[in-house]
């Protein structure tokens, strides 16, 4: 059976890092290669990859076109499907601002993925079809499993917390900012930042944090070690998300194979993926931030992990290509 993985290349954003949708299907694209003949299709702008698209589908004789998105890319896999014959899936991946938002448009489709209740049920509430939406919750990178701790973090505080991602409103980055004027000075807090996006600056980020001696502010060329090995090496890990740009947050799930405990809030399917001994919290307020930062105790015994086993993820994709 020949498979195309349809999205968009966004290699040389996220410094470096593919994220969302895009890792996510580079993933899987990467880990069905032993069991299927695949193809990675990306699309730049959608009106001039159309008949691009089309002739390599057709040339490939490809069977399934599978996308990674939210109801924007299930909108370009019925557009497709008008003009070939290959099976279309979606794992839906966020409830963002779409042009339309008329799920049912879903039930043209051979079969949508998600990968938390959280979203089946969504989904199913919008009126999408009940046997249409598959719940198959995904890995995360191998590396999580296999961290270590860095001795060059571990030796800089007894107690150590970690922000890491994108300084973006989303991400409740703001929030954490808020908190800091609140959080005990005997933590440090690790602020590791990919990218800047609007309302945040470096410079910003840097004279802000510049009151706080318990504060660091690294970008990536700044990493001492692995992201992987980073998340290891600290104690805590704060991902306030106040809206999910994807449906669980890739970083949540890292964490949670990591073993390492975390703070969030009550949003979306969040408290399905976090990992014992998390805070979940139901109000979106820095104050509660800063409260469950000062009132966590870090623990000599490691947290139990948190696997989510891409064996068990590339078993079930294959039975839902073959129905």
């Amino acid at each position: 059976m020949k498979v195309a993985y349809l999205g968009r290349d966004s290699s040389q954003e996220h410094s470096g890092r593919l994220c969302g949708p895009q890792r996510l299907g580079t993933e899987l694209e990467k880990r069905m290669r032993t069991h299927l003949q695949t193809h990675l299709l990306f699309s730049g702008d959608p009106a001039a990859s159309l008949p691009r698209m089309i002739l390599s589908i057709r040339k490939n004789k490809i069977k399934v076109m599978h996308a990674h998105g939210s109801i924007n890319s299930g909108l370009w896999l019925l557009l497709l499907k008008r003009f070939v014959k290959s099976k279309a899936i979606l794992t839906f991946t966020d409830f963002k601002k779409n042009v339309t938002n008329n799920y049912k448009i879903l039930n043209g489709l051979d079969a949508v993925i998600v990968m938390d209740e959280f979203a089946r049920k969504k989904l199913i509430d919008e009126g999408v079809k009940r046997d249409k939406v598959h719940l198959v919750p995904y890995g995360v990178e191998d590396s999580f499993y296999n961290a270590k701790q860095s001795a060059v973090v571990r030796k800089m505080a007894k107690k150590i917390i970690l922000y890491y991602g994108d300084a973006r409103m989303e991400r409740g980055f703001h929030l954490i900012l808020r908190s800091l004027q609140h959080i005990k000075d005997d933590t440090l807090v690790l602020l590791c930042v990919r990218n800047f996006h609007e309302g945040f600056s470096k410079e910003g980020v840097e004279k802000f944090i510049s009151r706080y001696k318990n504060v660091k502010l690294w970008t990536v060329k700044d990493y001492p070690c692995s992201i992987h090995d980073l998340v290891k090496s600290v104690d805590l890990v704060l991902l306030p998300f106040i809206k999910n740009t994807l449906e669980p947050p890739l970083t949540l799930l890292e964490v949670s194979a990591a073993g390492k405990p975390l703070v969030t809030f009550n949003i979306g399917g969040n408290r399905e993926v976090v990992s014992p001994g998390s805070v979940v919290l139901d109000r979106k307020d820095h104050l509660q931030i800063a409260e469950a930062v000062n009132d966590f105790r870090p623990g000599k015994r490691e947290q139990k992990r948190i696997f989510y086993n891409w064996d068990e993820t590339v078993r079930k994709i294959r039975e839902i290509y073959d129905k």
